[in-house]
């Protein structure tokens, strides 16, 4: 490694937030805008997918694991 113990927290404080907020923001405007072929509103398809995530979420563990597998 580099040693560098301020890079390496950087590091992962970014990782975190790529992982996190980007890659998921992402992932929902693609499928946004895969459903607007079928005249779908991107506010709807946000909110579905807001609610799925948090029962998902705050399901703990095992629903996580159930969605996961």
């Amino acid at each position: 490694g580099l040693n560098n113990k301020a890079l390496s927290v950087l590091f992962a404080i970014l990782i975190s937030i790529t992982y996190g907020w980007i890659y998921n923001s992402v992932q929902a405007n693609t499928l946004a805008a895969s459903l607007q072929v079928f005249n779908l509103d991107v506010s709807y398809t946000g909110a579905v997918v807001a609610i799925l995530l948090g029962l998902i979420i705050f399901g703990g563990i095992h629903r996580v694991a159930k969605a996961s597998e």
